[in-house]
């Protein structure tokens, strides 16, 4: 099948299937083609087919993934990016650390005396020391550094680490120079979690390490994006909360948030996790196909499709 549709998915206007693709789908047990719109393109791959429009019913069909046949869908609900990197954050987006940041914290707040839930809001994707500045601003200096170096290094031995669903796939389907890791927390700990999740290790990973301020500062994703040789507009940061959404806006890059970690989050675009993000290199460039989850109790509208990204998120 055409690479863009590995998983036997047809879902949304503009996007594609092959010549073989489309008989499958007419075949497959609870999938009707009849009344979707379909036109057929040559391209230099092949000739494809594009979805134009939804069946009477207003969705468009979806093929298995997995198990069984997926409901259908909004036909708004799949939109095409197109960029020239593509920058990972890391806790919750490509690897799931939950436990293991959530142990870690439970303890200083243990140690400090202080509830958890005031911890709560800021333990995911926000550099330590910064945390720490918000939750207990009275905290001297140099016992700062001690509890971070202590979690950090307790984190780094954690082996309570795995790939979050989709994240090797996403990260196969790319060419090593056209993506790159972004995280909060240092390079001991990013290249500990990268080995514990199975992941590739990134020519490009910036670190908490190699910028003055963390997110949502943009200072991490700008400096992924020149050592990748990218202009930021060019950018597509894929992140999983607030303070990185925050950061990767900031720069001027594109912005899709996943749903693994926050239900909601103020990013252009939304998927629930990496399963829902079809990445295939097209040339110098990364076309992104994403099936978009509306944000809760209203739709999302469709972004233009192979809209380039423009504009300026984390772990």
């Amino acid at each position: 099948m055409h690479r863009e549709l590995a998983d036997d998915r047809l879902a949304g206007a503009g996007r594609r299937a092959d010549e073989h693709a489309v008989p499958v789908l007419k075949g497959e047990a609870g999938v009707a083609l009849e009344g979707v719109e379909l036109e057929r393109v040559p391209e230099a791959e092949g000739v494809v087919y594009r979805v134009l429009g939804p069946p009477p019913g207003g969705g468009v069909p979806v093929g298995r993934r997995g198990h069984g046949v997926q409901p259908t869908c909004d036909a708004e609900a799949v939109i095409d990016l197109d960029a020239d990197a593509v920058l990972f954050d890391l806790d919750g987006t490509l690897v799931d650390s939950s436990a293991s940041v959530l142990r870690a914290w439970y303890r200083v707040a243990a140690a400090l005396a202080i509830p958890f839930a005031e911890f709560e809001p800021y333990v995911h994707g926000i550099p330590a020391p910064e945390v720490f500045a918000l939750v207990a601003p009275d905290l001297a200096p140099e016992d700062v550094r001690d509890m971070t170096e202590q979690m950090l290094a307790a984190q780094a031995l954690d082996g309570d680490v795995r790939a979050t669903p989709g994240a090797l796939a996403a990260l196969g389907a790319l060419p090593a120079d056209r993506w790159a890791i972004v995280t909060s927390g240092d390079r001991r700990l990013a290249s500990a979690r990268i080995a514990a999740a199975g992941l590739p290790v990134p020519q490009v990973l910036v670190t908490s390490d190699d910028v003055d301020a963390g997110k949502p500062d943009p200072a991490c994703y700008l400096l992924a994006a020149a050592k990748c040789g990218a202009e930021p507009g060019r950018c597509l940061v894929i992140e999983d909360a607030p303070a990185g959404v925050a950061a990767g806006r900031a720069a001027g890059m594109a912005v899709l948030g996943l749903r693994t970690t926050y239900p909601e989050l103020d990013a252009p675009y939304l998927a629930a996790d990496l399963r829902d993000v079809h990445l295939r290199a097209t040339g110098r460039s990364v076309r992104a196909s994403i099936d978009a989850a509306p944000s809760r109790g209203r739709p999302r509208r469709a972004a233009p499709a192979r809209r380039s990204p423009r504009g300026r998120t984390s772990s």
